[in-house]
């Protein structure tokens, strides 16, 4: 079981940046509409799994949800904690791993926003399913952002798609392709000028709908259903996917 890229190395300084046409505030409130769309009604406690800084956990804590945060980067969680001061949020914040975190309380909803799954090989996404089966209570459900494996393959086969971003070390050149054999979205990203082999390389395991149900309910879910995005979004909703199951 193991991770397959350098998370610390990806979502560093320049995360923000490389992703500043989608960060942006009227975005979070686009997606805090439609995660209200796809929750169950009887939803009230929240585990924002990884949460960042805090751009949903905060607003929907606002909203009378009780909601907690959890991300490995103590960074990122000084940031939404300071953002929930700003905000007046009573939302809480974690520093934890997404395999290991245990809590002593079961959730009404565990929610994995903005392509934040699939970082692993099969057995490591396999396990954060199960923490997040731990963390959610009988009936409750999760909910999973994640991009959409069909189109992005027929859009990437035999290509390489390529972004230019302007970030605080200068312009950073982003290469994806789709390796077909693990069916991973995998981008390159170096300063411009730079070699590939000096880049950062994020792989990202993307899954059809028969394996997603065959994760879900080897997690212990059930019920699972595909969303297509409902609100405005300023990514491509082409490419995107909402996975939503029951916990048994």
């Amino acid at each position: 079981m193991e991770e397959r890229f350098d998370l610390d190395a990806v979502f560093n300084d320049d995360y923000e940046l490389l992703h500043a046409d989608y960060l942006t505030s009227e975005q979070s409130d686009f997606d805090v509409e439609e995660i209200l769309q796809l929750l169950p009604k009887s939803t009230h406690t929240i585990l924002d799994a990884p949460c960042g800084w805090g751009r949903i956990a905060n607003r929907l804590s606002l909203l009378n949800f009780e909601v907690v945060g959890l991300d490995r980067s103590p960074g990122w969680i000084a940031r939404a904690q300071a953002f929930a001061k700003a905000m007046s949020s009573p939302a809480t914040f974690v520093v934890g791993d997404l395999l290991t975190y245990r809590p002593q309380r079961h959730f009404d909803a565990v929610m994995c926003w903005f392509n934040s799954f699939g970082y692993g090989d099969d057995e490591w996404n396999a396990a954060v399913l199960d923490a997040f089966a731990h963390a959610t209570r009988p009936g409750g459900v999760v909910l999973i952002n994640t991009l959409d494996v069909v189109p992005i393959r027929e859009y990437l086969n035999g290509r390489v798609h390529g972004e230019i971003s302007t970030t605080a070390g200068g312009l950073m050149v982003e290469r994806s392709s789709f390796d077909l054999d693990e069916q991973r979205l995998v981008t390159v990203r170096a300063h411009a000028g730079a070699s590939d082999e000096s880049g950062v390389v994020a792989s990202v395991r993307l899954y059809e709908r028969e394996a997603w149900v065959h994760l879900l309910e080897g997690a212990g879910f059930s019920d699972v259903t595909f969303h297509a995005r409902t609100a405005p979004t300023n990514a491509d909703a082409d490419f995107e996917l909402t996975v939503l199951a029951t916990k048994r």
